[in-house]
This record gives structure tokens, C-alpha cells and sequence, in this order.
């Protein structure tokens, strides 16, 4: 039986966490088992994998890596119309990297 590209997510994303796939264990839980990885334990992570993202988010996201002065890392911030909330949008690796700074 061939592996879900969604198993392979999750197992990329426990790779550059340095946590652990949880799996399917048929009950709420996290995808990704970050406790005793410095600077990422504070999270539980819940991994999506889709075909392809909105086109307004890809091409928000090249807009802030094209307006990034040199030396600076582009983040995108998005805010749902009516919505209290904001959401940072950035390369994993990078959120990572400066977690464990």
C-alpha cells in the first residue's frame, strides 16, 4: 500500500521540528510530538497538505519576499475580513530556526 503524501507531510514537518510523527491513533491528537525539543515544545502542531494554496496567499507571500530589504526574512501577515485575529505566514524552517535561537 503506497504512503499519503498527508503521512510524508507529517513526517517532514517532525524532521524539521525535530519531534516525532504521532499517526493516526483514532483519537484527537497532534500530528507532530514536540515535547523535550527545545523552543518548539510550546507547540502542538496539526499538519494540513493540500494540492495547492490560494493564489493571493503564494502571491502575498512572494510580495513580501520581493519587498524584504536585504538581511530581513519576508513574513506575511493575513487578517480575515471581521476577524480578531492575525496570521503569520512564513517558511517553517526559518520559524523554526529562530525558535531555538
Amino acid at each position: 500500500m503506497p504512503t499519503k503524501t498527508w503521512k510524508n507531510t507529517e513526517k517532514k514537518v517532525a524532521k524539521i521540528t525535530g519531534g516525532k510523527r504521532v499517526g493516526n491513533r483514532g483519537t484527537n491528537t497532534q500530528d507532530v510530538d514536540t515535547d523535550g525539543v527545545p523552543g518548539v515544545e510550546r507547540f502542538s502542531i496539526e499538519c494540513k497538505h493540500s494540492s495547492s494554496l490560494p493564489a493571493w496567499l503564494r502571491d502575498g507571500y512572494a510580495q513580501a519576499t520581493r519587498n524584504a530589504p536585504e538581511g530581513k526574512q519576508p513574513l506575511l501577515v493575513v487578517h480575515p475580513k471581521h476577524s480578531r485575529i492575525y496570521y503569520a505566514v512564513l517558511p517553517l524552517d526559518v520559524l523554526v530556526e529562530m525558535i531555538k535561537q
